[in-house]
């Protein structure tokens, strides 16, 4: 898995690890994880449902043309 660390709060002191070290205590630790697989997977999704949607738009522009010519043509 590909996992990287967008945020964290306070900051890692290794990117590597998920760590944080204090003397007394810590408070409100956050941190925001990107997973790139899932992210490359939902990319790779948005792109084939745009080349369908483009492919659907094509589609009928087309119908709607020859609909237009056969409207326009002499009887």
């Amino acid at each position: 898995m590909l996992k990287t660390v967008t945020q964290a709060m306070p900051p890692l002191t290794d990117p590597s690890e998920l760590v944080w070290q204090g003397v007394d205590k810590l408070d409100g630790i956050t941190y925001a994880i990107l997973d790139q697989g899932k992210e490359d997977r939902a990319r790779n999704n948005l792109f084939v449902a745009g080349i369908l949607l483009g492919a659907a738009v094509a589609f009928l522009m087309g119908a709607l043309q020859v609909l237009l010519k056969a409207a326009h043509r002499p009887k």
